[in-house]
């Protein structure tokens, strides 16, 4: 009883979905409250504001609300836009602002759970005689230009980045006059848990910065443990003896298990106290990284690259040769965090080439099917 009575109490104009507008119709048929309807035909109500509405304030007087509330509306684009502060003296300090830009643009996406397939750069540019902005490093008058380009389903910042410097490239504006970028990533969708089941490798790989956190060590046989290497004639001495001491050390040590190069004299070894298990026999494949430890060989190859000052077809081969073999056991996170490591920590224009194919082996592994992709590594 006490509900019905508060409910009687209750103003037209208070109800949910009743405005101004139709209370005042209800007034001129001295309908002001809840408590009023009751004593009004049915009949007087629809004609003065409708059957629907009639229902639905008969509903709403007795406690009903049939109202469906929607979900929330998914987003129909992420990205971003930086419009201040944007000052630059060269192309190449632009393109470092982009990456830092798509790097904030893989975390939106992230954090929503979606990936898009269209990517749209629109960037602001001064108006030719305007002058300085009257706000300190604002983007005063300008003029707007915007540029698209379809991409692969991604939430990667190293994949964005290629295809957003395609784009800033397009426009050839003076990077004097450059106020404004903005990066948009449109025609996005969820991706629904179903995705993740029929689609292991590639949401594996996108989840892998999440899940960045002390490697469970696996336990495998010896052949599936280790990390095939070209032939030994392949490899290039002179390479490995220019590396400097401690680097050469470790990976000696490594595939010295394998192979008696401890016992090839064109090597030099500052340190005699390497201990290294010699074997008699050679075998034909010289098995180099132990894939357990993927957090010591990063910082290995980082210091093995970083000490060269050419990059040369050895060096790309040792790299691929050990990431073909991580897909093909289905290392998936320590695939990611190498290739993303070494991108970004290899910042000498003379990595670019050497950057630009581990961009593309990763562009590859988003864009075909995992059976295919290792299919065209392996011919």
């Amino acid at each position: 009883m006490e509900i019905e009575e508060f409910i009687s109490t209750i103003k037209i104009a208070e109800l949910p979905g009743f405005g101004y507008s139709l209370s005042e119709q209800c007034k001129i048929i001295g309908v002001y409250t809840c408590g009023d309807i009751s004593l009004i035909s049915k009949e007087v109500l629809e004609k003065q504001i409708g059957e629907k509405n009639t229902l639905k304030l008969i509903e709403m007087s007795k406690g009903i609300d049939n109202t469906q509330f929607e979900n929330k509306k998914e987003k129909k684009s992420v990205g971003i836009s930086i419009n201040w502060g944007i000052r630059f003296e060269n192309d190449d300090d632009v393109k470092q602002f982009i990456f830092r830009m798509c790097c904030e643009v893989e975390k939106r996406l992230h954090k929503s759970n979606v990936m898009g397939t269209l990517m749209t750069m629109q960037i602001m540019t001064r108006k030719e005689g305007s002058g300085e902005a009257i706000k300190y490093k604002g983007h005063g008058i300008v003029n707007m230009q915007s540029k698209s380009i379809t991409i692969c389903e991604t939430q990667n910042s190293a994949i964005l980045n290629k295809s957003a410097i395609i784009l800033w490239n397009q426009f050839q504006i003076p990077i004097k006059d450059l106020r404004g970028i903005s990066i948009q990533i449109s025609k996005v969708h969820s991706i629904q848990p179903v995705q993740i089941k029929e689609s292991k490798i590639f949401q594996q790989i996108l989840l892998a910065k999440q899940e960045e956190e002390k490697y469970t060590k696996i336990k495998q046989n010896e052949k599936n443990k280790f990390v095939e290497l070209p032939s030994a004639s392949q490899i290039d001495i002179s390479v490995l003896n220019a590396l400097p001491n401690d680097v050469k050390n470790e990976l000696i040590q490594y595939y010295s298990k394998y192979y008696n190069i401890y016992n090839n004299p064109k090597i030099s070894f500052a340190n005699d106290k390497i201990q290294i298990e010699k074997l008699d026999e050679r075998i034909e494949e010289i098995e180099l990284f132990e894939i357990e430890n993927t957090k010591e060989l990063i910082n290995i190859l980082i210091s093995y690259l970083k000490s060269r000052k050419e990059i040369n077809f050895f060096h790309i081969e040792l790299i691929l040769q050990y990431l073909k073999i991580l897909l093909k056991h289905q290392y998936y996170k320590e695939f990611q965090i190498i290739i993303k490591t070494l991108l970004l920590s290899l910042e000498n224009p003379h990595f670019n080439d050497f950057k630009e194919i581990l961009e593309h082996y990763a562009e590859k592994m988003y864009n075909e099917s995992f059976s295919k992709f290792i299919h065209s590594f392996s011919q």
